[in-house]
């Protein structure tokens, strides 16, 4: 996939968001109500959900994934 895309392997590194640095982070970087948050290289959708648990009312939370495994676990989590 990666030699596809033209991307090296550590383009495509999966790192997991722990919940209250992710949360402070928000904050921190002046999130506000109303905002759409966008998670490019979402993964299974794990800041995803963290921001929508944030307390700041999202109007959306949107998640883009390139990698096919990562993308359909992802959809199995939500339906």
């Amino acid at each position: 996939m990666s030699d596809e895309l033209g991307l090296d392997e550590m383009s495509l590194t999966y790192y997991e968001v722990e919940y209250l640095p992710f949360q402070t982070l928000l904050y921190d970087i002046g999130a506000v109500d109303g905002q759409i948050f966008y998670d490019l290289g979402c993964g299974v959708g794990k800041a995803l959900v963290a921001a929508s648990l944030s307390g700041i009312r999202f109007m959306k939370c949107i998640g883009v994934e390139i990698l096919p495994s990562l993308s359909s676990t992802a959809q199995a989590i939500v339906n």
